[in-house]
């Protein structure tokens, strides 16, 4: 047998029907007739069905007799990646470390010549599977599942594969006819003479002596051909065919479904040869397809249309049709020239190329080494004329014209030479002359390749150089320059790159942290795989989580206090898991300009929960300053006032992108967890949606409590003077006074009959009047302190406080609010100032706009809050 090279990965050899079968789980009888005993965890592993793949991201299919082939050119073997037990498909992760199996491969003679999976990174001399040069041979996989949390941990299966030296199952047919042993040449024509079938895998011919290949007519049972120990099978007539490949004792390897396509006369490349006046009249037997003369028994059934004068010296055409509509279509259109009396005619050895003759050469062009195919090497050598005398021509294998620019790309070509007789005014003429042209895509060897990254040119990009997982695809960084002579290839076309997982498995991207190699595959061109410049080692990192905090969304932020509500039951935080980074690297949770990243779900699981009802650490001067934990109650749920650290445990499976070293034993989160009842007033619990918000005002004493500061009035409305207020202790109380502006007996000068100028308010209304925020009752001299604000009137008030510090407030209205059920509630006069709110968040977030309902305290100080994330307030000051 001829072993093949491989140019393209291709699928399994033994892709034919059928399931993998390993038998039924052994069982035991019990006396006295009892029920079978169930299986137990390693029996039913062992009997369950494994699916798997070839190396390079293709499943195999298993055939029926349990026993996957692969070729020893194509590197294949067999990569575990499932089994199905009692109905259950069970994942195996076979990256190392990480993994939740592995697989050692042993030989016929059961020395282990390879591994795969959790534990196995090329140690002990041990190589991991895709690197390992796998020969032809018989081998077993034996796969161990590693999970400590699955009944099946430490459970065994194994599965046989055998390596061939031929990839069969990627078996296609070509045209062997002659000879002919270039297998691109898969277009099937017929000619009138019988077609040799050649068998090939990714472009290299097989030799079929150790096989039998048995071709019928689709549609038909009769048996057309079949190969033999000495001969080709052929098929001659156009149509559909089947062709079964057996092995020599009769195993069906695959079923190859071919066309042999019609003549279409309309298409081909037909040639006809310059004749001497006074000769006979038109001869179909001197037809001519790239160069051959076409059988009689494609001849004999043309239908010829002369229009021509043998007696005259010209150029003539003649069409012809076939009567065989079964294997010929079409009408061809032939021309050629009468010459005179005596001309000089010339035959095929006069015609070369690069000083060969065209009978005795077939040019062969490979571009791997800068070659192209050069017209002006073609001469007649005896003519003394110029060469516009010569006529050049190109057909394809088909038979079909294309131009001289296809010969740029690999594929065998005719290109067809014949004196021009007219321009030789009669004197000379030509047979139809045919030179073969072979051309080539050559070799791409490491040496041709450059890779880059992130257009930084690199040949590694693992060990020191490795990267380090940050969510994105670090393929799309990665490119590679082919450059082959002096030709530079084109991705896409004349190549591509491949992405493979440390377990061999191709992949779409380089996301997830493990090892990738990045490979140059090419249909067009050999890429020589062991060199190692042609691929690139890719290594990403995982995350080494120095800080990881749980966090839920029912924690409230007080100031940098960050507490669970106490509810006097059970709390179900429902945590999330998160770490934030700055430049790249992991910084601790209030690092200022750092971004917030959450855990996938299910990365962490909770392995416990300690409880300290107080600080137990003390510092030098007696005083309570921190936890130790190691000191800490283990509880079951969270719910009494205190503190709380849980422990976690990554699950690899999920966080494979991560590591977390933290805490003293590696298992704690970095934050406390702390349960408070504490209330910013007593009138505000800590769990009230506004909480944080009116927290958030008394702080920064934009608002302020009543009743010694106990209470907030969270649902009280508020008054027109309290808004003011508030507005001026958002602006930072400017000292904006004038001369004139206050007066000792009557206090702040507002201008308003209503407002008492002694008044707590009186100085934040003259402000708000001054700064343009506010103009009195309806260009009154009143502003009615004491009556209660609308949320559209507060609307009104924030956007125009806005606008003085210089925000630009204007919005597309009708855009912004016709997304609300309520918007009729929104006064006209108001529109502009809730639609700049809205789409700033501050305004229609929770609920409606409800433009024309009291707005209570609690609503102002959340408004209020979020107005602070817009901009700087104290630009007023």
């Amino acid at each position: 047998m001829t072993a093949c090279r491989n140019k393209a990965r291709g699928a399994v050899v033994a892709a034919l029907a059928g399931a993998l079968t390993l038998g039924a789980a052994p069982v035991m009888a019990l006396a006295d007739g009892a029920q079978m005993m169930a299986t137990s965890s390693q029996d039913a592993f062992a009997a369950g069905t494994v699916s798997a793949e070839n190396g390079r991201g293709e499943a195999v299919t298993f055939p029926a007799k349990d026993l996957v082939t692969f070729t020893e050119e194509s590197g294949e073997y067999l990569l575990p990646t499932s089994i199905n037990v009692n109905g259950s498909d069970i994942a195996l992760n076979l990256l190392s470390g990480t993994g939740n199996a592995k697989v050692v491969y042993k030989d016929a003679a059961d020395n282990i010549v390879a591994a795969v999976g959790k534990g196995f990174v090329g140690r002990d001399g041990v190589p991991l599977a895709k690197n390992y040069d796998w020969k032809a041979g018989n081998y077993t996989a034996e796969i161990q599942f590693m999970d400590e949390d699955s009944q099946y941990n430490g459970c065994k299966k194994t599965v046989s594969f055998k390596i061939v030296e031929a990839r069969l199952e990627d078996a296609t047919i070509f045209n062997a006819t002659d000879d002919n042993e270039d297998a691109t040449v898969t277009g099937l024509t017929y000619t009138g003479e019988a077609i040799e079938l050649g068998l090939a895998v990714d472009g290299a011919v097989i030799d079929l002596e150790d096989y039998e290949l048995t071709v019928f007519k689709t549609d038909s049972s009769d048996k057309v051909s079949k190969s033999t120990n000495t001969d080709e099978a052929r098929v001659t007539d156009a149509g559909d065919y089947i062709a079964y490949l057996d092995t020599a004792d009769g195993e069906r390897v695959k079923e190859i479904t071919f066309s042999v396509a019609k003549l279409d006369l309309t298409k081909a490349a037909l040639t006809y040869p310059d004749r001497m006046t006074g000769r006979d009249n038109f001869d179909a037997d001197l037809v001519k397809l790239n160069g051959k003369t076409l059988p009689a028994a494609v001849t004999d059934d043309f239908t010829v249309t002369q229009h021509y004068d043998a007696t005259k010296p010209g150029i003539y055409t003649v069409s012809v049709t076939s009567k065989d509509e079964d294997n010929v279509t079409g009408t061809a259109t032939i021309r050629f020239a009468w010459l005179a009396n005596g001309a000089e005619y010339y035959t095929k050895a006069q015609f070369t190329y690069d000083g060969v003759a065209f009978d005795s050469y077939n040019a062969t062009i490979d571009l791997s080494a800068g070659q192209y195919f050069d017209v002006e090497k073609i001469k007649v050598d005896d003519l003394e004329w110029d060469d516009d005398l010569v006529d050049i021509a190109y057909s394809n294998v088909a038979g079909e014209a294309v131009d001289a620019s296809d010969l740029d790309t690999p594929g065998t070509y005719y290109v067809t030479v014949r004196v021009n007789a007219e321009r030789a005014q009669w004197k000379a003429g030509s047979d139809t002359n045919v030179l073969t042209v072979r051309v080539t895509g050559g070799e791409i060897t490491g040496e041709d390749v450059t890779f880059t990254y992130g257009g930084e040119v690199t040949n590694d990009l693992s060990g020191k150089a490795a990267l380090t997982y940050d969510g994105s695809d670090f393929m799309e960084k990665i490119a590679a320059t082919v450059k082959v002579g002096k030709a530079t290839l084109t991705q896409g076309t004349d190549y591509e790159l491949v992405i493979l997982d440390e377990s061999g498995k191709k992949v779409d991207s380089i996301t997830n942290a493990g090892s990738y190699t990045v490979l140059v595959e090419s249909d067009t061109f050999d890429v020589d795989n062991d060199n190692k410049g042609c691929e690139l080692p890719v290594e990403v990192k995982a995350i080494d989580l120095e800080y990881l905090y749980a966090e839920s969304a029912l924690m409230k932020d007080f100031g940098g206090r960050v507490v669970l509500p106490y509810t006097g039951e059970d709390i179900d935080a429902g945590f999330e898991f998160a770490f934030y980074t700055k430049d790249g690297e992991v910084v601790q949770k209030g690092t200022e300009g750092a971004t917030r990243n959450v855990l996938p779900e299910g990365a962490v699981r909770i392995d416990g929960i300690k409880y300290l009802e107080d600080h137990n650490v003390k510092n030098d001067e007696d005083e309570l300053v921190g936890f130790d934990w190691d000191k800490a109650e283990v509880v079951d749920a969270v719910n009494a006032e205190g503190y709380y650290k849980l422990v976690v445990t990554l699950v690899p499976e999920v966080a494979v992108n991560y590591t977390y070293n933290g805490g003293a034993d590696g298992s704690l989160v970095t934050n406390d967890v702390e349960v408070s009842k504490d209330r910013v007033f007593l009138d505000v619990a800590n769990d009230d949606w506004y909480s944080e918000y009116v927290y958030e005002c008394r702080n920064q004493q934009w608002m302020t409590g009543y009743g010694m500061g106990l209470f907030f009035g969270p649902a009280d409305s508020i008054k027109r003077g309290d808004v003011a207020m508030t507005l001026y202790r958002m602006a930072g109380q400017p000292d904006f006074t004038d001369e004139g502006s206050y007066d000792e007996n009557k206090g702040y000068l507002t201008g308003f009959s209503d407002v008492d100028g002694n008044a707590y308010y009186a100085k934040a209304i003259l402000w708000a009047k001054s700064s343009g925020i506010v103009s009195g009752d309806g260009g009154k001299d009143t502003f009615r302190p004491n009556d209660t604000v609308t949320r559209e009137e507060l609307a009104k008030m924030l956007a125009i406080f806005a606008d003085k510090c210089g925000e630009d407030t204007d919005v597309d209205v009708d855009a912004v609010l016709g997304g609300y059920e309520d918007e009729s509630s929104v006064s006209d006069w108001a529109r502009g100032y809730v639609a700049y709110l809205v789409e700033a968040g501050v305004m229609g977030k929770d609920s409606g706009l409800k433009g024309n309902q009291p707005i209570s305290r609690a609503e102002v100080a959340a408004m209020a809050v979020r107005l602070s994330d817009v901009f700087d307030f104290k630009i007023m000051a």
